[in-house]
């Protein structure tokens, strides 16, 4: 009876959430010593420029650069291959749910826009993926510690407004078939989309 049993802790673990609460802060990689930490809901980090409201209120959003960046072993030219797929998924997906919440995206610098890089980070390669239907992996991307880190800066000045580091939530932990990821990457665009317009339309 153990091989039953432990075949369906293999399953439950395989479709477990993302944990809850912020990111580890060893994703971050921006420089955020002349910002301010301010409060934020419990599954993200948030610094801010001292007096600045930048990004409550802007006009328009422009959307510059994503980038994926996995930790652990690196698997070689599989990894080119995914993270080329998984950064033009994201952006298409990103600038969907944007539009969807009202945020207008702007093809270059003007007043009232706001730059803004993301980086999705603490991807990981998991086990070999074997059988399955669909288009599968070649091997698991696990989620169970990746985070979303977004630059938010003036489109005119360059100067940094805004850092955020934040864990979407409702996530499983394990991709194994493309079909899941894209799914995996809506759901991020879509939860950063409105964290960024409830940013946007928060009155102090």
């Amino acid at each position: 009876m153990r091989v039953p049993t432990l075949l369906a802790a293999s399953l439950l673990a395989s479709c477990a959430a993302v944990p809850s609460g912020p990111p580890s802060m060893s994703l971050l990689h921006s420089d955020v010593s002349g910002l301010v930490k301010v409060q934020a809901p419990r599954n993200r980090h948030q610094w801010e420029a001292p007096g600045s409201s930048a990004l409550r209120g802007f006009s328009a959003l422009q959307l510059t650069h994503v980038e994926v960046d996995f930790s652990g072993p690196d698997p070689g030219p599989l990894a080119a291959i995914d993270t080329a797929r998984i950064e033009s998924t994201l952006r298409t997906r990103v600038e969907a749910r944007l539009r969807e919440v009202g945020i207008r995206l702007a093809p270059g610098a003007a007043p009232g826009v706001v730059q803004m890089r993301m980086r999705l980070a603490g991807l990981r390669y998991g086990d070999p993926v074997r059988g399955g239907t669909g288009e599968t992996l070649r091997r698991q991307i696990r989620l169970q510690t990746l985070g979303i880190e977004g630059i938010f800066r003036d489109s005119e000045t360059g100067e940094v407004l805004a850092v955020v580091l934040t864990r979407p939530r409702g996530a499983t932990s394990v991709a194994e078939r493309w079909s899941e990821m894209e799914d995996v990457l809506d759901l991020f665009a879509r939860n950063f989309a409105r964290e960024v317009a409830a940013e946007r339309n928060r009155v102090d």
